[in-house]
């Protein structure tokens, strides 16, 4: 691939169209200005266009992304394009992010900056991990080993889980165990000894209890209520012989004729109300004073109101009495039905021959209703001796098969969770091997790259640095450090040493460099843009010599290497040179923007 132009507009320091034109026939571009001439602003945007990075921004924490777009435009105006002889790649600015504007990856770049190159040679471990991540694709790997820790960390969850819920049900029955006596060595076996138990026959025995107990309070309650009617029944039976002699005693006093009474009421009731002829008599058409025989009669009803009271209270005490004997009757009759239904249940119990003859004569098909009642109340003590006694069982055969039912529900738990925790100690350990595997052919993979980069970049540092006793370079992964780099180097008798320890500020520039070059020709491609911003401080000519030579020598691996620097004798130098395409930028004004 070769660069041919690089148009921008509206980004960054490029307030006005910025049109930068490549040699095609030079595969060196030197991008020289002085400081706020624009030199980041054009590295900017070539990151911004090929990779998801935002070039100097991203060394800014909190720096906000929109000031991408140069001041005074709207993200309408803002544009990046780049031309090559193998066709145009764009980018837009879709509210604060930059977008592609075609389906096509853009050209692959590397790009190293002067915080880069800090943390390349002299950042902690971890730091330098993440700059060479760049460079690996360990996103298949790195996804199975998180899977892994997750999964392995989950099923420690569910061990644990397993393992307080087995201590919960072994307490449970290991109390119940030693409530009980402690019989047998141990709980399990004692457990084991009480579930072979066939309880099939305590459970029909405390069911037939059970059916008897409720039949015999069904019956208790019904002969309870036929006592209170007929007691009931009893005193309304002697109120209403009171009230009758009560009334015939009035009959007597009064010397009327009981008929009469209501006659006299209805007269006076007729006469009371609105008539035509109040001086005819209604029943034989002769002159009458109405008023004068509705004052006879009230005074006749006042002489007769002891006997309307009698007869009210006669005829009150005779309904309450009728009602209490229909009561009666029906209470007799549920009583009836509920001691044939208690017997056919008592029979059925152990123990309950002693009572055949009872229960045989509350079963009688001959027996009236009124003698079984009477035969069921001189029974009555008889069968509720029986019967509490069977309460009495019946609550020892519950307590059995209650706690026969704890052990069973306990006892199933510790099988289940038992065989769970066989069954996630396996898992656990297929998981842990499956995740050393894993780690193991990362680890192996990157040590191999590592050792093959390391190779290199010593290569290239001796081309720098010959004859200075300096070198050995060596970048390993940190023994059980799981993403931490450490770079090693020799200081003429001091081997395996932090460069950054001994060597000088130059020094661990140039060794910064040398790695970004031994990384980005191993993992790039002939079509792969190198872009170095500002990366190279002050040296002496016979350095700044070598290292132009290196980036000559290197050249050849790459579709294009672009330099920016304010270094002034770097651009002395390529002044002299035809090979190298050099670009000088010219003061920036808001007016002007960038210009070269």
């Amino acid at each position: 691939m070769k660069l041919q132009q690089l148009e921008l507009n509206a980004f960054r320091g490029a307030t006005q169209p910025l049109s930068l034109e490549f040699d095609p026939a030079k595969r060196i571009t030197l991008i020289f200005g002085e400081n706020g001439t624009g030199k980041s602003s054009i590295s900017d945007a070539l990151i911004c266009l090929c990779t998801s990075d935002h070039g100097s921004l991203d060394d800014i924490s909190g720096a906000d992304k929109s000031y991408l777009l140069a001041a005074g435009s709207q993200p309408n105006d803002l544009l990046i394009r780049l031309h090559t002889d193998q066709g145009q790649f764009s980018a837009a600015m879709a509210g604060k992010k930059i977008v592609h504007k075609q389906s096509a990856a853009p050209p692959a770049l590397r790009h190293l900056r002067r915080s880069s190159v800090v943390d390349l040679a002299t950042a902690a471990p971890a730091k330098r991990y993440e700059q060479l991540a760049a460079y690996f694709d360990l996103s298949g790997i790195v996804k199975s080993e998180t899977t892994l820790r997750d999964l392995l960390r989950n099923i420690r969850l569910e061990s644990d889980r397993i393992t307080r819920t087995l201590e919960a049900v072994e307490q449970i029955l290991d109390a119940t165990w030693k409530n009980e006596g402690a019989p047998h060595d141990n709980w399990e076996q004692w457990a084991d000894t009480e579930l072979q138990k066939d309880l099939s026959a305590e459970n029909n025995k405390l069911t037939d209890i059970r059916t008897a107990i409720e039949a015999w309070n069904r019956a208790k309650i019904a002969h309870e209520k036929l006592q209170e009617t007929q007691e009931e029944g009893r005193q309304a039976a002697d109120i209403r012989k009171q009230t009758e002699r009560l009334l015939n005693e009035q009959y007597a006093a009064t010397a009327q004729a009981p008929a009469l009474l209501p006659l006299l009421e209805e007269a006076r009731q007729y006469l009371s109300t609105e008539h035509t002829d109040d001086h005819i008599c209604p029943v034989c058409k002769q002159p009458a004073d109405h008023a004068h025989i509705l004052m006879e009669l009230q005074t006749r009803l006042t002489h007769m109101n002891a006997l309307r009271e009698a007869s009210q209270a006669a005829s009150a005490a005779r309904t309450e009495h009728e009602r209490l004997q229909t009561l009666w009757q029906g209470n007799l009759e549920s009583l009836n039905a509920d001691v044939l239904k208690f017997a056919d249940a008592i029979k059925r119990l152990e123990n309950a021959p002693a009572l055949t003859d009872m229960i045989s004569a509350l079963q009688n098909n001959e027996l009236l209703p009124r003698k079984r009642a009477e035969l069921f109340a001189a029974s009555f003590d008889t069968l509720h001796n029986f019967l509490t006694g069977k309460i009495v069982e019946s609550d020892s055969i519950s307590k059995a098969l209650d706690q026969y039912g704890l052990i069973r529900e306990n006892w199933n738990a510790i099988v289940e969770n038992r065989a769970a925790a066989n069954k996630n100690n396996a898992l656990l350990t297929a998981a842990g091997a499956a995740l050393h595997i894993v780690e193991s052919a990362r680890k192996t993979y990157i040590e191999s790259e590592l050792r093959a980069v390391s190779v290199e970049v010593d290569a290239l540092y001796q081309v720098l640095h010959p004859n200075e006793n300096i070198g050995d370079v060596r970048l390993f992964l940190k023994e059980k450090g799981r993403n931490s780099l450490e770079l090693t180097a020799r200081f003429h008798h001091h081997t395996g040493i932090a460069p950054q320890s001994l060597y000088s500020e130059s020094h661990l520039d140039t060794l910064a460099l040398c790695i970004f070059f031994a990384l980005a020709k191993r993992y790039g491609s002939p079509d792969t843009i190198l872009l170095m911003d500002d990366v190279l401080g002050a040296c002496d000519e016979a350095h700044l010599n070598r290292f132009i030579q290196l980036l000559q020598d290197q050249a050849a691996h790459f579709a294009h290497i672009i330099v920016t620097t304010h270094y002034r004798p770097w651009r002395d130098r390529y002044r002299q040179q035809g090979d190298i395409h050099l670009i000088e930028l010219l003061p920036w004004t808001p007016e002007g923007g960038i210009r070269y």
